[in-house]
């Protein structure tokens, strides 16, 4: 069970969870993997993952606050938005796409992206977008995924 400021800290945690993840899976070519409030030097190939809380949803679940009268939310729609950064001008196109592939392959609804997620379960994934952009010295695609997450009932404090 978690503490409240913990438990709705929903992009700390998420971010932190699919880093683990993609660089836990993704080993070839050697990528650095980022996040917002990442303080380190950015290198190219890198892989940037951040979270964006769209709000609670009405129709799913709730549980009922600490006091017993009012029904908490239980379940968000976030988004989870992946930069692939990689140098243009190194003819690098080929280890792009295969970086993109990769995450692509890992958040299939098969993959195994819910295995050691504290606090939450991701009921749906669906990549709702795709962008590509050379700008200067960059390739640069982002990748967007839709997710419906769940707090886990027994995770909210009492």
């Amino acid at each position: 069970m978690a503490d409240l400021t913990t438990l709705l800290n929903f992009e700390a945690n998420l971010e932190n969870h699919f880093l683990t993840y993609f660089s836990s899976n993704i080993s070839t070519p050697a990528v650095q993997f980022a996040t917002p409030l990442n303080t380190a030097e950015l290198e190219v190939p890198r892989l940037e993952i951040e979270i964006q809380a769209n709000g609670a949803m009405d129709n799913l679940q709730y549980v009922l606050n600490a006091g017993g009268d009012k029904q908490e939310y239980l379940d968000y729609n976030v988004d989870l938005m992946i930069g692939i950064v990689t140098d243009n001008n190194t003819n690098t196109q080929a280890q792009h796409r295969s970086i993109r592939n990769q995450v692509r392959a890992l958040l299939t609804r098969n993959g195994s992206f819910n295995t050691g997620l504290n606090y939450y379960a991701i009921r749906y994934l669906r990549n709702s977008q795709t962008s590509y952009d050379v700008s200067g010295e960059f390739n640069i695609s982002t990748l967007v995924y839709t997710i419906v997450l769940s707090i886990k009932p027994e995770e909210w404090p009492a």
